[in-house]
């Protein structure tokens, strides 16, 4: 075995204490929107994201700042 488990109470209580209260505030808010709702908003991520990873790309290509006037 690589990686072996050992119990840690402590980790184990931190852990509990920040993501029950994160995961019931997610579950609240999830619940607010309807399916149609989900699907816009999904849309609405995958697009910007696409957007996002195209300018990152963009602005990181090797001479990017070459092409800015000041």
């Amino acid at each position: 075995m690589l990686v072996e488990l050992i119990p840690n109470a402590r980790v184990d209580a931190l852990l509990t204490a920040v993501f029950v209260p994160f995961g019931q505030d997610m579950a609240g808010l999830t619940g607010r929107y309807s399916a149609k709702e989900w699907a816009a908003i999904a849309d609405w991520v995958e697009r910007v994201t696409e957007i996002l990873r195209s300018n990152t790309r963009r602005i990181g290509e090797p001479g990017f700042a070459d092409t800015i006037e000041s």
